[in-house]
């Protein structure tokens, strides 16, 4: 290949590489080649690098009058948010909803709750342990109304998955 040819590929790859950064939004307007490593080391790799957060219901627990729920936390995921919904009677304060290393029962989590029918709690694990990190430390969640009739149903409503 002669140097012309090469100086021709060269500029081709450089042209798509400067078409991929505008595509992701970066601006190259007047931005010389010897510029380009810094825009790209400036793109985020999003809040969480290697993960994809997904949304829904997964995990879900369901439990009558018996009111802990322990479900162990479906493999490949990080959970990040529970939802625990109440129906029928009051419960007594407190609720107990979090993530455990064994089995959930009375009094493992954090007493998050309120004490009345039809509640609805959302519980953000990554500030509640501290991120990531304390997260992954923990094999069950669940949850605990004290003194309750009703249903309890536990969900896990945002985690992520890490990208294939």
């Amino acid at each position: 290949m002669s140097i012309a040819d090469q100086l021709t590929q060269l500029n081709q790859v450089k042209s798509g590489i400067k078409q991929a950064l505008i595509d992701k939004g970066v601006d190259m307007a007047d931005v010389p080649f010897t510029r380009y490593a810094e825009k790209i080391a400036g793109i985020s790799a999003g809040e969480y690098p290697g993960y994809q957060v997904k949304k829904g219901e997964t995990g879900k627990l369901s439990q009558s009058n018996n009111q802990t729920l322990s479900g162990a936390i479906p493999d490949g995921i990080i959970p990040l948010t529970l939802k625990l919904t109440h129906t029928n009677t009051n419960s007594d304060w407190p609720v107990y909803l979090g993530l455990s290393s064994e089995p959930f029962v009375y009094g493992k989590g954090n007493i998050i709750g309120a004490s009345r029918a039809g509640m609805v709690l959302f519980y953000d694990l990554e500030m509640a342990y501290g991120g990531l990190t304390e997260i992954q430390k923990y094999t069950y969640y669940g949850a605990h109304t004290t003194n309750a009739n009703g249903t309890n149903t536990l969900s896990i409503v945002k985690w992520l998955e890490p990208i294939a």
